[in-house]
Formats: structure tokens, C-alpha cells, sequence
């Protein structure tokens, strides 16, 4: 939302009523808090209206109900994107939506609500990793990494080991350099020397 794009949340109680009064924040030690001053947001998805892109990070055991409850957002040519834990998570979505709609993605970044309409995100890594099931580098997908990719850096974390993106599940080489990035990742959060 701040780095322009049109962006909608889905929240409820005290944490919607904040946002909708003052905004979102998110808060952290690696740089400097981000603050978006009016944001669309409703605990009714479909006040929301169908999205490019649905992004959902909620706990694991919330997901079939939302997954449910998000339908109304969803064209046919939405994608949706979960960056949560959990290996059966887009097992859960396959239920819901088609493969096709489906974008792999994982985050290595803590966060939690630290007070309604206050996002904090702890610790220095931070890291997305997103691709197609397929294994093919898609329009969709690059164009996420490029809307993203451009924020990522405005908020100064991008010497804290954030590595935005899109991967190729099925090529040999790609897995060898998530593996090489998350120990490089992990050794600067850690301040290890590698050589």
C-alpha cells in the first residue's frame, strides 16, 4: 500500500477499528517504522471486492474457514498467494481454488500484532520466496516481485538479507541457491564471516 499499489485488508475487532481510525503501522528494530495513514480494510470480504492478488497470513488452523470466507475476492483470474507455515497449506487452498490460481510462496519474517493497528516485526530476517508449481517463471509472478521488490528496498532492509524472489521448483540450481541464500541470510543476521 505505500509503495502505491491498490491494496485492501481483511481484519476484525480492535485491530480493524484501528486501522480503519488511524492507519497501519508496522514497527521494527532492522527500519524504520512504515506507517500507511488510510487503509481500505473490512472484516467482510466481500465489501472488498475481486482482487488481483489475494495474499493470506493467518494461522494454519484458520485457513479452510478463511480460504472459505475470501470466495467473494476471488475471480477467475485471481491469484492466491498463502505466506504461511505449514506444508499442508496450499493442499488446503487446492480444496478451495484451482492449481492454476495457486502461487507457492513462503516468508522467513516474524511478526505479530503488537497492539490494534500496530504490526511488529522482530528479528532481521526477512525474505520471500514465491514461484509457480509449475516450475515456469510466470507474468504474474514476476510482476509481484516487481511491485515488491521496489518497496522491500525503500524500507532500508535490504542489507538484513531480504531476497525477493520468484522460483523455479524444478530446476536443480534454483534450490541450490535458496539453499546458499538462506545460510548467507542467516549468517549475516547472525554476524558469522563466511568464506
Amino acid at each position: 500500500a505505500n509503495a502505491g499499489c491498490d491494496v485492501s485488508f481483511v481484519a476484525r475487532g480492535k485491530h480493524l477499528e484501528a486501522m480503519l481510525a488511524h492507519g497501519l503501522t508496522i514497527e521494527s528494530d532492522s527500519h524504520p517504522a512504515v506507517h500507511v495513514a488510510k487503509v481500505r480494510a473490512s472484516d467482510d470480504p466481500a465489501k472488498l471486492g475481486v482482487a488481483d492478488l489475494v495474499i493470506i497470513a493467518v494461522k494454519l488452523w484458520d485457513l479452510d474457514n478463511v480460504a472459505r470466507s475470501i470466495k467473494p475476492m476471488v475471480g477467475p483470474d485471481t491469484a492466491v498467494l498463502s505466506l504461511q507455515n505449514g506444508v499442508i497449506k496450499d493442499d488446503i487452498l487446492r480444496k478451495h481454488y484451482p492449481e492454476t490460481q495457486i502461487v507457492g510462496g513462503v516468508a522467513y519474517v516474524a511478526t505479530h500484532i503488537a497492539r490494534p493497528g500496530v504490526i511488529e516485526q522482530v528479528g532481521v530476517l526477512q525474505r520471500v520466496v514465491l514461484g509457480e508449481y509449475d516450475g515456469k517463471r510466470s507474468p504474474r509472478v514476476q510482476a509481484l516481485v516487481d511491485a515488491l521488490n521496489p518497496h522491500v528496498a525503500s524500507l532500508g532492509v535490504a542489507d538484513t538479507g531480504v531476497n525477493l524472489v520468484a522460483v523455479n521448483h524444478n530446476d536443480p540450481r534454483d534450490k541450490l541457491l535458496r539453499v546458499i541464500g538462506t545460510i548467507e541470510t542467516n549468517a549475516k543476521a547472525l554476524r558469522v564471516h563466511l568464506e
